[in-house]
C-alpha cells in the first residue's frame, strides 16, 4: 500500500537546508516570501544572480491568523541565516522558512578599535540640507558600538548624505544607501571619527573621516590626498561636505576604486559589496559567503544598514 502514496510530499522524504537571505521585500502579492541562496544548491552571484533565486515562504507561529490580511509579517532581514525544508522534496523548488540561526557577526576595523575618539563634529558653518524626503527614526539596520540618537548629527548626517549624493545625479537610491550603509560601520557616520586601523598585513594605521581614509606608506596614500584636497577647497578635513565632495572626487577619478563598476550595480546588496570591496576594503575574515567570496569585517552589518537607509528614504521617490 506504501507504493500508491509519493511519500516525498507527506513526510516520509524530507530535504532540508540552510541559507543565507539575500533579499527582503520585493515579493509581488506581499507574501512576507524572502529570496535565500542555499549552501549547496545555489552557486555565488555570477552564477545565479539574485533575481534568478526562487522566493520562498516564511513559517510563522499558531498565534497568528494564517488567512490574507491577518498577522504579523517575518521579522528577516538580509544577512540571516535560516533553516528551512523543500516543500516539494527532491525536486527542490519550493523552499520554506522554518526558522533563523543565530550567529555572531564581526565587527568591523573601526569597531575593534573603539569606533570612535569622541572628537566633536567641527561644523564648517555650512547650513545642513533640510529637504525630503527625511530618514525616519525608526531607522533599522544601525550596527553595534553604534549609539543612535535620533536627535543627534548621526541622524543629519545621513539625511546629507543622501541629499548630497542624491543631488549630483551620479548615483542611484540603491548606490547611495550602500555607501551611507558602509559610512556607519567605519565612522558612525561622523565626520570627525579618528581612530586606528589593522590592515590586511597586520599594519596599524591612522584613520580619519566617514570613510576612515587611512594613512598608509611613506606619503600617507588617500589620507594625504584627502587632506590635500580639503585644504584646495579652503575646509577643514572634518568638514561633511567636503568628505562627500571627495568620495564623489574618488570615485569619477580614480580607477583603481573601480566607481565604474559601482554604477553599474543595480540592487542594494551588490552596491553594497561592491563599495566595500573595491572603495573601502575592509581587512578579510577568512570566512566565505554565500556568493563565494572571501567575507570583509562588519559586511552584514553594512549590508543590513543599507537595506534600512533604502526602505526609509526611497519610497519618497525623491531621486533617480
Amino acid at each position: 500500500m506504501f507504493g500508491m502514496f509519493n511519500s516525498q510530499y507527506y513526510g516520509d522524504v524530507t530535504r532540508w537546508f540552510i541559507g543565507i537571505v539575500e533579499q527582503v521585500g520585493g515579493d509581488v502579492p506581499q507574501l512576507g516570501r524572502v529570496r535565500v541562496r542555499i549552501h549547496g544548491i545555489h552557486g555565488p552571484r555570477d552564477e545565479l544572480p539574485l533575481a534568478d533565486l526562487p522566493y520562498a515562504s516564511v513559517m510563522l507561529p499558531a498565534t497568528e491568523g494564517g488567512v490574507s490580511g491577518i498577522g504579523r509579517s517575518t521579522g528577516l532581514v538580509q544577512g540571516a541565516t535560516v533553516f528551512g525544508i523543500f516543500m516539494d522534496g527532491t525536486n527542490s523548488q519550493l523552499p520554506l522558512v522554518l526558522g533563523s540561526i543565530p550567529k555572531m557577526e564581526t565587527p568591523s576595523a573601526t569597531q575593534l578599535a573603539g569606533m570612535r575618539t569622541g572628537i566633536p563634529y567641527q561644523s564648517s558653518g555650512v547650513p545642513y540640507a533640510n529637504t525630503n524626503p527625511t530618514m525616519n527614526d525608526s531607522l533599522v539596520g544601525i550596527p553595534p558600538g553604534v549609539t543612535y540618537n535620533p536627535n543627534s548629527d548621526q541622524k543629519q548626517n545621513i539625511q546629507t548624505a543622501w541629499d548630497y549624493f542624491m543631488s549630483t545625479g551620479n548615483y542611484s537610491k540603491d548606490q547611495v544607501a550602500a555607501m551611507i550603509g558602509n559610512f556607519i560601520v567605519e565612522s558612525g557616520m561622523n565626520p570627525g571619527s579618528q581612530s586606528d586601523v589593522i590592515t590586511d598585513d597586520g599594519t596599524r594605521e591612522n584613520s580619519i573621516g566617514i570613510a576612515q581614509w587611512y594613512y598608509y606608506g611613506a606619503t600617507g596614500g588617500r589620507q594625504t590626498a584627502f587632506k590635500t584636497f580639503a585644504a584646495e577647497k579652503g575646509k577643514n578635513w572634518d568638514d561633511l561636505y567636503v568628505q562627500l565632495a571627495f568620495v564623489d572626487h574618488e570615485l569619477a577619478k580614480d580607477s583603481y576604486l573601480e566607481g565604474a563598476k559601482f554604477k553599474r550595480t543595480t540592487n542594494v546588496v551588490d552596491a553594497t559589496l561592491a563599495f566595500m570591496r573595491d572603495y573601502e576594503n575592509p581587512a578579510k575574515t577568512g570566512e566565505y559567503g554565500s556568493d563565494g567570496e572571501e567575507m570583509r569585517l562588519g559586511q552584514n552589518e553594512r549590508i543590513s544598514n543599507a537595506q534600512g537607509i533604502y526602505q526609509n528614504f526611497a519610497s519618497s521617490g525623491a531621486g533617480v
